[in-house]
């Protein structure tokens, strides 16, 4: 990691991303899953969305993207093996479970469209 034509700021976020993994007891996995879920809500609150919207899921998508160009970028200048599957891995880690609540945010929306004194629903 001490090669010098890795970009500063490549090389402290993922020392950022070291010392949070270890400060919290967290794998990298864990933390995209929490990251994404976070950003998808805090992204839904910003844009004054529903959680039943896809549309928060656009900024989660590029901030994981730019993580994803840091994490490309850091492999690449070290001369580190780079594999698309860890890669294909952390974008399903982060994108998955805010996609998930989008899709149970909908089935509770109809839910409650219904109601369960609608005569339809018999």
């Amino acid at each position: 990691m001490g090669d010098n034509r890795v970009p500063r700021a490549v090389l402290g976020w993922e020392r950022f991303k070291d010392w949070l993994s270890a400060s919290v007891h967290l794998t990298h996995h864990e933390l995209h899953v929490l990251a994404g879920l976070a950003l998808f809500i805090v992204s839904a609150r910003l844009l004054r969305r529903p959680l039943r919207s896809v549309l928060p899921l656009v900024p989660v998508a590029v901030l994981e993207l730019i993580n994803e160009g840091s994490d490309f970028a850091r492999y690449y200048t070290s001369g580190w093996p780079w594999t698309a599957h860890e890669t294909l891995v952390d974008i399903a880690l982060t994108l998955m479970p805010p996609f998930l609540l989008v899709c149970v945010m909908h089935v509770v929306a109809a839910g409650q469209a219904i109601g369960p004194d609608d005569p339809k629903q018999s």
